[in-house]
C-alpha cells in the first residue's frame, strides 16, 4: 500500500512540473514575440464595380482611386478584375458621407497608401497593414480615431505627416525597417515610444510634438539627429541619449517638457545647443563636459528654474543671450572652456536672474561680456578672471543688480597679476574689491 501511494504521489509531482514547464515556455515565448499580426495570407478578389482602378506602372498592376461601396468595415482586395493592386487611395477615394470604421490591408501586396486617403475619417479606429507596405503619404490618416497602430512588420523606411491629429492614439509599434520620420505623430495621445527595435537615424521636425502625455522614449543606438520641435510640449521625465550616436539636437526640440528633470547627452554631440532647445523644462543639472558643443544659443535653457549645476565642455566658444536666463546655477565655472563671448542685451543677459549664483570663474579667451549678462544675480559676490584681458567695463552694465555692481555690498574680483585692470578698476559700474594672484 505504501509503495503504491509513493508511486502515485511521484507521478502527480512530475505531472505538475510538466505543466509548469509548458506554461513557462509559452509565457517566455509570448514576451519575445513583437506585437504583430501573424495570420495566414489569402488572396482577396474585388470588382471594379466597388473599387475604381487605374493602371499603375504596368498593365498588370493597378491603383485603387475610388470606393463605391457602402460597407464601413473594409477588406482591401489583393486583385481587382484580376489585376494586382499595388497602390491604394487619393484624397478623393471616399465620398464625404461615408464613415469608415476599420480597414484591413493584410492580404494585399500594396506598397503605398496615398496622401490624405483617410483624412478626417474620425470613426476609423482600426487599421491592419500589409508587410509589403513601403510608404504612407502625408495626411493619409490625419484626424482619424485610431487608438493603436502596429507597423512592425511593414517595410516602411521613412514616414512624414502620416498620422497627425489622432487624438486617441495611445500606442504605436514602429516599423523595424524605419530609418527616419518627420511630423508623423504630431498632436496624438502617445504615452510611450520605443525605438529600440528600429535602426532610426533621424527623428525630424515635429515628429512627436504636442503629445502632452508622452512621458517615456527609448532611443535607438543608431540615432544621429533630433530635429526642431521633435518633442515639443511633451511630458518626458528623463532623456537618456548616452548610448546613441547623436550629433545634433534641433531648436525647441524639448521646449515645454515641464516634467523633464534629467538629461544625459553623448560625447558625439557637436555643433550647437540650438535656440529654445530645453526652454521651460525642469532640469536639475546637466553635464556637457564630454560633448563637442561650440555654441549654446538663444534661450537654450531659459527658465529651467531648478537647474543648479552645469558642467561645460572645453570646446565651448559662445554662450548666447538668455541662454541660462532664470536658472538657479550656484557656481559658474568656465575656466576650462574656450568661451570668448557671453551674450547680453537690454534685460536679456545670458545668466540674468540666476539669483542663487555666488561665484563665477571666467575663461582665458573671454573677449566680451554682454550687457546685463549677470543682471539681477543678487548673490553674485565673487569673480575670478583667468585671462589677460578685461572683458567688461562701465559701459556693459553686466553686473547691475549684483553685489559686484552695488557700492553698498561686499564683493571680490580675483585677477592675474599680469592683467592691466586700469579701465576695469576705474569703472563707475563695478565696485568690488580687486585682488591679484
Amino acid at each position: 500500500m505504501n509503495l503504491t501511494y509513493k508511486q502515485s504521489n511521484t507521478q502527480d509531482i512530475f505531472s505538475v512540473l510538466a505543466i509548469i514547464l509548458v506554461l513557462s515556455f509559452f509565457s517566455c515565448t509570448k514576451e519575445e514575440i513583437p506585437i504583430s499580426n501573424s495570420r495566414e495570407k489569402v488572396d482577396i478578389y474585388g470588382s471594379s464595380n466597388i473599387w475604381k482602378i487605374v493602371s499603375y506602372r504596368s498593365v498588370d498592376t493597378v491603383k485603387i482611386v475610388k470606393y463605391n461601396g457602402t460597407d464601413t468595415d473594409l477588406v482591401i482586395p489583393t486583385y481587382v478584375d484580376g489585376k494586382f493592386v499595388a497602390f491604394f487611395g487619393t484624397d478623393s477615394t471616399f465620398n464625404s458621407g461615408i464613415k469608415i470604421t476599420s480597414v484591413d490591408f493584410y492580404n494585399t501586396g500594396i506598397n503605398t497608401i496615398g496622401g490624405s486617403t483617410f483624412k478626417n475619417q474620425t470613426q476609423l479606429k482600426s487599421v491592419t497593414f500589409s508587410n509589403t507596405l513601403k510608404r504612407i503619404g502625408y495626411y493619409a490618416f490625419d484626424n482619424c480615431g485610431l487608438v493603436e497602430l502596429d507597423l512592425f512588420n511593414t517595410d516602411i523606411r521613412y514616414m512624414v505627416g502620416s498620422f497627425i491629429n489622432n487624438s486617441n492614439l495611445r500606442k504605436v509599434n514602429l516599423p523595424k525597417s524605419l530609418d527616419s520620420l518627420a511630423d508623423t505623430f504630431r498632436n496624438c495621445d502617445l504615452r510611450e515610444v520605443d525605438f529600440s527595435k528600429t535602426n532610426v537615424t533621424k527623428i525630424e521636425c515635429c515628429s512627436f510634438s504636442e503629445n502632452n502625455k508622452l512621458s517615456n522614449v527609448i532611443f535607438p543606438s543608431s540615432l544621429q539627429v533630433i530635429g526642431d520641435h521633435a518633442f515639443y510640449n511633451c511630458s518626458l521625465e528623463e532623456l537618456y541619449l548616452l548610448n546613441t550616436e547623436l550629433i545634433k539636437i534641433g531648436g525647441q526640440a524639448f521646449t515645454d517638457n515641464t516634467s523633464l528633470k534629467k538629461i544625459v547627452l553623448p560625447p558625439t554631440l557637436t555643433g550647437n545647443i540650438e535656440t529654445y532647445t530645453f526652454k521651460n523644462c525642469n532640469i536639475n543639472e546637466i553635464d556637457l563636459s564630454k560633448t563637442k558643443i561650440i555654441i549654446i544659443k538663444l534661450s537654450a535653457f531659459e527658465n529651467n528654474s531648478t537647474l543648479n549645476k552645469v558642467l561645460f565642455p572645453p570646446s565651448l566658444e559662445i554662450i548666447d543671450i538668455k541662454a541660462f536666463y532664470g536658472c538657479s546655477i550656484i557656481e559658474l565655472d568656465l575656466s576650462n572652456t574656450n568661451v570668448r563671448y557671453i551674450g547680453g542685451g537690454y534685460r536679456a543677459g545670458a545668466f540674468q536672474y540666476n539669483t542663487n549664483l555666488e561665484k563665477v570663474f571666467l575663461p582665458k579667451p573671454l573677449e566680451s561680456l554682454g550687457m546685463d549678462a549677470f543682471y539681477n544675480c543678487s548673490n553674485l559676490n565673487e569673480i575670478t578672471i583667468n585671462g589677460n584681458k578685461c572683458a567688461f567695463n562701465d559701459k556693459s552694465f553686466s553686473f547691475e543688480g549684483t553685489p559686484i555692481g552695488d557700492p553698498t555690498k561686499s564683493a571680490t574680483i580675483y585677477y592675474p597679476s599680469s592683467l592691466n585692470i586700469y579701465y576695469c578698476y576705474y569703472s563707475e559700474r563695478i565696485y568690488a574689491e580687486w585682488i591679484s594672484y
